[in-house]
């Protein structure tokens, strides 16, 4: 394994913990035999140095992963690593352990690491480790390694403690801030920032203008980050009395400590975010703008207040902000902004309202969404779509009921997507008894909304079927053709009695509610629908509906060709072949074929013609390729190109892998590696390999392309496995063996080493590519794949020597 390899597998091993689950680990094997395993790897790596072989950490590191979950396991891991660090000789060998004890690493690793704490060497290393373990033993071992530890050694270990908040080693950061190695000094003084307490801010406070070896941003950025932290932490008045004195600071710290202020004060943040809004620096104005979004409700409110001050651009950030504010205040700043001249102020006060308006905001609204068009419509409805709270359907329902035509089409338009179960009734009373005919369509889609969202079938059915029984003529197109929405059988039964009604507008109306009905049910009544009508629009729908559910059938082929039989229009007909695309009966085929004649119907029967042959492929694979080149042959199409492409590709992908083989194995020496092992000469391959016994394989270890080893073979680290068949050619031929492997692999034809390649690798196809002749008649063809760790498979491909397929081979297992 190269390094490159060993990266690799880290990568992996990291995922692997994402996916372990109790039973992981070492699997079937007992502890005992693991840590043996461990033990002889952890021998080679104690002297381990990058560049040299790095098998044994990727065997240490898959025991170690498998640790985690096993508590048995663990304490053994954790012990043979830390012995392995104490005896290690390499900064390499440290690193490596380090990293494995970040992972399995307890409080009992602590007293083997510390000395390494204050070792410029290993003092990273061990950090990473202990910096992770909980408890006051790791901040004490921390704080001993720190009064030992060279300068640079300090500086991390005071960046450790910082990472821990560890109040403990206070004293020490202040007695460190007077260091002249700067470094050391940095750390402190950047430290204390991140332990983020009263008392770290009280030293930093004191700390100003008496350091030397620490620049005055470096002490100004710790107090603001400590300033920070203690308002994360609720510790808003201590907080604000250093946001309060960095006010004074330089230009970087400006808007960091508006922020500070703004949020620590509450709402007596008015005062300074006002002051930054109606300020004359353009950076602090559009901050400011942004932290009404984030202040509290009074601050808020006052910047609310202050908007009409403002220059155009700033009231947009302002009550963009407002906007995302969840407690609504600011609402009737925004409400008065809707009303601005300026088109840019008025729109982000219309996109505001859906957020921070309620019922009072529902008039403004829709007057705003019916007096204009274009992009200030979208967002008004938007806007109306979104309102929230006690009295918005109520007020949206008044309006449905005025007098304004404009008004109260997008007060209906504005129920479908507000109302809920509770206001279906009075919807579908709008459509039986609307303010104005006109209404009516636009109350059935509002109401057809609102059937959507209600789960409970009975809730929607129930009030739909008694507004259906008692409305006005005129009124029952509509509701009929809303009885698709509530799809219960009661509703079925009111649409199958709608077809044979007198009026040919609920004829019209029942065939389009079927049409689109939710399960194939009512296919039967389409179909006689659409032989029975005398109007061809009415057939041409029943006709299409009865093609759409006869694609929800559980047998669709069988209605797909009745609809076939119906079709009189180039359009039907399309629509019937677009069905059978989606078939996977051969008997579709026949009307398919047929249709590719037509050249009308070309286009639409060749795609139905590829996506069948792709159904069909894997029963039927001569049928699928004189499928798909009759598609082809229909004449060009881009959409039949690229789809008869990606099905002779799945169908050739496979072809020529070599599926038939008996298998000899496992073999391995005691102490050898892989590397060592991928040369010694097992039975298969000493002598005439008569010494050899093989086996057919397991079905399941042969999938269409690879054969895993591990099947067949039981698996195993520094292992190899022998696979071996009879191949026959018609006739001798060059050939071109496409070959994949993990990890290494050896190929012998006919006796003869053919290919070697001693690597370490996960298998994919055509990996190694070897030139052969095949020899008339039957050949031998032997592989021997050699497993380093983890993953173990191979596979062989016989193609020609250009790449193409090869025809009249056969194998045998033997």
């Amino acid at each position: 394994m190269t390094i490159q390899g060993l990266r690799a597998g880290r990568r992996m091993v990291f995922l692997f913990l994402a996916v372990l689950s109790g039973a992981a680990g070492a699997g079937a094997q007992d502890a005992e035999g693991t840590l043996a395993r461990l033990d002889e790897a952890l021998k080679k790596i104690v002297p381990f140095a990058y560049g040299g072989d790095a098998g044994p950490l990727g065997r240490v590191e898959e025991i170690v992963v498998a640790s985690v979950k096993d508590p048995a396991l663990r304490d053994g891991v954790e012990a043979r690593l830390l012995g392995a660090l104490a005896a290690s000789t390499t900064p390499d060998a440290k690193e490596f352990l380090c990293r494995m004890l970040f992972l399995a690493g307890t409080a009992k690793s602590i007293p083997t690491l510390e000395p390494l704490l204050a070792d410029p060497a290993a003092s990273h290393m061990a950090r990473y480790v202990v910096g992770r373990l909980e408890g006051p033993a790791a901040d004490e071992a921390l704080l001993r390694a720190l009064a030992k530890a060279p300068p640079k050694a300090q500086a991390g270990i005071l960046n450790t403690l910082a990472d821990r908040r560890c109040a403990a080693a206070l004293p020490d950061f202040e007695r460190l801030l007077a260091s002249r190695e700067p470094v050391v000094a940095e750390s402190a003084v950047a430290g204390l920032g991140r332990i983020g307490t009263p008392e770290a801010g009280r030293i930093l406070e004191a700390a100003a203008g008496r350091i030397q070896a620490v620049p005055a941003s470096a002490l100004d950025q710790a107090r603001l980050a400590c300033a920070d932290r203690l308002l994360a932490d609720g510790r808003a008045a201590d907080a604000m009395r250093i946001f309060e004195a960095l006010r004074t600071a330089g230009e970087p710290f400006k808007l960091p400590v508006l922020r500070g202020l703004v949020l620590a004060k509450g709402d007596a943040g008015a005062e300074p975010l006002v002051a930054a809004l109606k300020g004359d620096d353009p950076r602090l104005q559009r901050s400011a703008a942004a932290l009404v979004a984030q202040a509290s409700a009074g601050a808020a409110k006052a910047a609310a207040d202050a908007v009409p001050a403002l220059a155009p651009e700033l009231q947009v950030l302002v009550v963009r902000a407002l906007g995302l504010r969840a407690d609504g205040a600011g609402a009737e700043a925004v409400a008065k902004a809707a009303a601005s001249s300026d088109d840019s102020v008025r729109m982000a006060a219309l996109e505001a309202l859906g957020a921070v308006g309620g019922a009072s905001s529902v008039d403004l609204l829709l007057k705003a969404a019916s007096a204009t068009g274009g992009f200030e419509q979208k967002v008004a409805r938007a806007s109306l779509d979104r309102l929230r709270g006690a009295g918005v359907a109520g007020a949206i329902r008044k309006a449905a009921a005025g007098e304004d035509a404009k008004v109260r089409a997008e007060a209906i338009r504005a129920l479908g997507a507000q109302a809920g179960p509770d206001d279906l009734e009075a919807i579908l009373a709008l459509v039986s008894a609307p303010k104005d005919p006109a209404d009516r369509e636009a109350a059935g889609r509002a109401a057809e909304a609102v059937l959507q969202r209600i789960s409970d079938p009975s809730r929607r059915a129930a009030p739909l079927l008694a507004a259906l029984g008692r409305a006005p003529a005129d009124a029952k197109p509509v509701l009929v053709r809303l009885l698709a929405a509530a799809g219960t059988p009661a509703a079925l039964e009111a649409a199958r009695a709608a077809l044979k009604a007198p009026d040919p507008a609920v004829q019209s109306a029942a065939v389009a509610a079927l049409a689109v009905w939710a399960d194939p049910s009512p296919a039967e009544d389409l179909l006689l629908a659409a032989k029975g009508s005398s109007d061809p629009a009415r057939k041409s729908a029943a006709l299409k509906g009865f093609i759409r559910l006869a694609g929800l059938a559980e047998k669709p082929v069988a209605l797909f060709l009745r609809a076939m039989e119906l079709a009189s229009s180039p359009e039907e007909k399309r629509l019937v072949l677009a069905g059978l695309g989606e078939a996977r009966a051969v008997e579709a085929l026949a009307v398919v074929e047929a249709a590719l004649k037509d050249a009308a119907l070309q286009p639409e029967a060749a795609v139905a013609a590829v996506r069948i042959a792709d159904r069909v492929r894997e029963s039927d694979a001569a049928k699928a390729k004189a499928l798909v080149q009759a598609a082809l042959a229909a004449g060009k199409d881009r959409t039949v190109e690229e789809l008869a492409r990606q099905v002779l590709y799945e169908m050739d992908k496979f072809e020529g892998f070599v599926r038939t083989w008996v298998g000899s194995g496992p073999y391995r020496t005691e102490g050898k590696s892989a590397k060592e092992i991928f040369d010694i000469a097992y039975p298969p391959e000493a002598g005439d390999g008569s010494g050899a016994t093989w086996r057919p394989l397991p079905a399941h270890a042969v999938s269409e392309w690879q054969v895993d080893f591990s099947a067949c073979f039981g698996g195993g680290d520094n292992t190899t496995g022998y696979i071996k068949t009879r191949v026959f050619a018609p006739a001798a031929m060059d050939v071109q063996l496409e070959l994949g492997s993990d990890d290494s692999i050896k190929v012998w034809l006919n006796g003869k080493l053919v290919h070697a390649n001693n690597c370490d690798r996960g298998c994919s196809p055509k990996q190694d590519v070897v030139r052969a002749k095949l020899q008339g008649g039957w050949n031998d063809l032997m592989i021997k794949v050699t497993n380093n760790g983890g993953g173990w498979g191979g596979c062989c491909r016989i193609r020609n020597p250009d790449g193409g397929p090869l025809e009249g081979l056969r194998y045998e297992a033997k």
